[in-house]
């Protein structure tokens, strides 16, 4: 169908947020003393905004085409926020765990596509997948034996995995036509992902103290920006393709275990970030930024205004993890692991043979 309009918006909003909040505390007077939680929250969305199967879109002013996956929410802060707790306090033995495990997956694609999809815009033609995902959890067990032994355990698993695309395939998009000042094709894919996590055993026994806490965070990103197949692309402004992926952590596994005689304790914290990163022009396609504006140009990843064609890519992080292990008793033994790992691949590619001019 064709749709002939002032401004032509194609927008997909995701705003999932999950809260837990899971606590438990057991009190043996006379006896064992055993309290356990266990929490476990996943969002997971699929957005999509497109123009495609032929379509014909002519605009007086600007063409939008955005899926986004926010998280403004007042409660969580974030896309997830979890409480774990397991707590117990007993005269003989008394033992308190907790697992919590958390998790988002978001799939946003942002599209016009097709041979015979037409776009022309008298103002700017934007094509943007963008999405924000943070993570904040505190996870802890603790056991307080006032005579034998008391042993505190807790597990927090956290994870990241989205795949965030912005593309013109394979169709006809004109920007700035008939306008007086330059339109722009701007294809943007971004992702910001951020685990904020607290893991912590706490032990005391009159006898023994056993305390542990292990930490499992991982990211797995794939942010694409392309203009991909035949797709002709014409601009009297700037031409711009740019993949963004952030990452953030603050991670901490800690434990400590206190007795009179014998006391352990231990802590581990993984981290793993396998990142893709990558924007580019396939070799079938054509662009032309002719840069009739009289203005500076767009701001590239660094700040500096360009004029003409801009393929970019950015990843970065900001990652901290911390193992911390305490023990305290006649006899005592603690011990703490840390492991980050960081497989990340950015990439900005122009394909032979190359067809973009400015």
């Amino acid at each position: 169908g064709q749709i002939d309009a002032m401004d032509a918006r194609s927008p997909a909003n995701g705003a999932a947020v999950a809260a837990g909040l899971g606590g438990a505390l057991a009190i043996g007077v006379k006896s064992k003393a055993f309290g356990s939680s266990l929490g476990w929250n996943q969002v997971t969305s699929d957005i999509r905004a497109r123009i495609d199967g032929g379509a014909v879109v002519n605009a007086d002013g600007d063409v939008t085409v955005e899926a986004l996956s926010t998280e403004a929410d007042d409660l969580t802060d974030g896309k997830i926020a979890s409480l774990a707790v397991g707590g117990s306090v007993g005269k003989d033995i008394a033992v308190g765990a907790s697992l919590a495990i958390n998790g988002v997956l978001i799939d946003a694609e942002a599209l016009i596509e097709g041979p015979t999809t037409t776009v022309r815009s008298a103002g700017d033609v934007t094509v943007t997948a963008d999405d924000s995902s943070t993570i904040k959890a505190l996870t802890g067990g603790a056991g307080i034996s006032l005579k034998s032994t008391g042993v505190g355990a807790a597990i927090g698993a956290n994870y990241i995995s989205n795949d965030i695309t912005a593309k013109i395939d394979g169709a006809t998009v004109e920007a700035g036509v008939g306008g007086i000042e330059g339109g722009d094709v701007v294809v943007s894919s971004a992702s910001a992902g951020s685990i904020q996590s607290i893991t912590a055993g706490l032990a005391g026994g009159k006898s023994t103290a056993v305390a542990g806490s292990l930490s499992i965070s991982v990211f797995n990103a794939t942010v694409e920006a392309a203009i991909d197949g035949a797709a002709d692309v014409d601009a009297t402004g700037d031409v711009v393709v740019r993949a963004v992926n952030t990452a953030q952590s603050f991670i901490v596994a800690g434990s400590v275990a206190l007795s009179a005689k014998a006391a352990v304790g231990a802590s581990l914290s993984s981290l793993t970030l396998v990142n893709d990163t990558l924007s580019w022009s396939d070799g079938d396609a054509s662009g032309a930024a002719r840069t009739i504006s009289t203005g500076a140009g767009r701001p590239d990843l660094e700040g500096t205004a360009r004029k003409g064609v801009s393929v970019e890519a950015l990843s970065a992080q900001d990652l901290t993890n911390i193992a911390v292990g305490g023990a305290g008793g006649k006899v005592a033994f603690s011990g703490s692991g840390g492991v980050t790992v960081i497989d990340d691949e950015v990439a900005a590619i122009v394909q032979a043979p190359p067809r973009l001019a400015a």
